[in-house]
């Protein structure tokens, strides 16, 4: 394989193949963070919960 390519260094091919694999893992995590985008809405991710919503203030100065 060094040979049918021109490679002069056996690292090479390691070279190669960590690159092809550090592309094909971005565009598999792009696909999935794209996938979770169109199953959340904006409304969902910003939603407070309840329990740490801050308490409604009447008119009242002791409530």
């Amino acid at each position: 394989m060094i040979t049918m390519f021109g490679w002069t260094d056996p690292k090479m091919p390691a070279h190669y193949i960590a690159q092809a694999n550090r592309e094909r893992l971005g565009i598999s995590g792009m696909e999935k963070i794209a996938t979770f985008d169109r199953s959340q809405s904006l409304d969902d991710c910003l939603a407070v919960p309840q329990a740490n919503a801050a308490p409604k203030r009447s008119g009242n100065i002791l409530g």
